[in-house]
């Protein structure tokens, strides 16, 4: 069970919703992910850091974009992070 009050896809409203809405269409997922739900009591927090995460995580630079997502999955395991 989480501390942190998550907002579920099918009850945000309003911003939360837009933001959803564009992260689940960009993603190609049914879902938002866990830990961007986290986020959901602040959706402009969330926005900023879906921003920031997209220019930082998903563009080439000195890694490309499989090698940055193969360490943050090994990362995730080595910390039993369940997101």
């Amino acid at each position: 069970m989480t501390r942190i009050h998550m907002v579920d896809e099918a009850d945000a409203t309003g911003e939360l919703e837009k933001i959803y809405a564009r992260q689940m269409r960009q993603s190609q997922r049914p879902q938002v992910s866990g830990i961007l739900k986290a986020l959901s009591a602040r959706p402009d927090f969330l926005q900023q850091v879906i921003t920031l995460s997209q220019s930082l995580h998903f563009k080439d630079g000195h890694l490309d974009r499989m090698t940055k997502e193969l360490l943050s999955t090994w990362v995730s395991a080595v910390n039993e992070c369940r997101y």
